[in-house]
This record gives structure tokens, sequence and C-alpha cells, in this order.
């Protein structure tokens, strides 16, 4: 498939121009050791992160990739990679979905629902009142027309809000997997 054709030819670019070797842990994480210093490169589908302290490694992976494709480049103190913001200051680095959550589940979700006000505390989605559950287990599901202005209401259907929070579970929070299983 193309995504595999796609990480062979960056894999053979990687190893045969720059001597970047593939670690034994993971596929599609490189060293590059260079001089004094190593540098990481990471490949994931058409994304590529290189974490390096020298400058001149970033000029010579992007001479490189220049004479093969055209790409853009992002550098600083906070870049953005596979849906988590990386953020380095002189106290660490901090990796997190913060942007992720707020731009694909709390804006789309919320903001719809609430009209962009202050998103309300709620210990539990659902009412916990035994009427609520009695009520809810007699009322057939929805069907045809009314199923699919529910899910233009809610801003998506169940399967697709369980689906985002899963993805943030399984990549950078472990901790909201137990509320998603």
């Amino acid at each position: 498939d193309a995504g595999h054709d796609w990480f062979e030819l960056l894999d053979k670019l990687l190893q045969s121009e720059l001597h970047i070797q593939p670690t034994t842990m993971t596929k599609g994480v490189y060293t590059w050791k260079k001089s004094n210093t190593i540098s990481y490169v990471a490949l994931a589908t058409d994304d590529i992160m290189l974490v390096t302290t020298d400058r001149q490694n970033y000029t010579i992976l992007c001479q490189t990739l220049n004479k093969y494709f055209e790409y853009t480049t992002n550098t600083g103190s906070q870049i953005q990679f596979l849906n988590l913001r990386i953020f380095q200051s002189h106290q660490g680095i901090s990796i997190d979905q913060n942007m992720y959550i707020e731009n694909n589940i709390l804006r789309p979700y919320w903001k719809q629902k609430y009209d962009n006000q202050q998103i309300p505390y709620q210990s539990t989605p659902y009412p916990t009142d035994p009427e609520f559950e009695h009520t809810s287990f007699w009322v057939f599901p929805l069907q045809g027309n009314s199923l699919k202005t529910e899910i233009k209401k809610q801003g998506g259907s169940l399967v697709h809000w369980v689906g985002e929070l899963l993805h943030i579970a399984t990549h950078s929070r472990p901790d909201l997997s137990y509320s998603t299983m």
C-alpha cells in the first residue's frame, strides 16, 4: 500500500544518504550519530520529526529532503506532531494533547450544546436518577431521519465521540482509558 511504500522510500533515504540508523526498539525511530551529537528522527506516515541540539543536522536533513520532496517545516519551542503538542522550555519538555482535545472534542461538542458559554462541570454526563434509567430502557433506538437529526444535534455519533476519546486515551492520555472503556 501507499503508506508502506512511502515509509520504505524514507527509510532507504535516511539510511543510504544520511547514514541515520533505525533503532531496534521501534519501527520509524532512528538515531543519527554525527560528530559529538546524537539526534533522533521519528517517522509517522507523512510526518517527520527531528530532535537535535545541533542546528547543522537540521540543515543537512532539510537539504537532503529538498532534493526529492516539497515539504513544510516547523521549528521552535512549541510544535505539533501527530496530534501532540510538544513544548520545550528551560524547565524541560512537555507533551500533551490539549490542542487536539480542545479542537476535536470540546469545541465541536460543547460549543454547539452550550453556545460558547463556559463548559459546565458534570461528574457524569447522564442523569443518575432511576426514572431516567427506566425511561431510557423502554425507548426504542432511533432510526432513519430521527437518528440523523440526533447525530447532527449532538455533533457526531456515539461511535465518533468514543473514537475521539480512545484516540486520546491510547496516544497520550492513558488515564482517560478507564472512562472510555
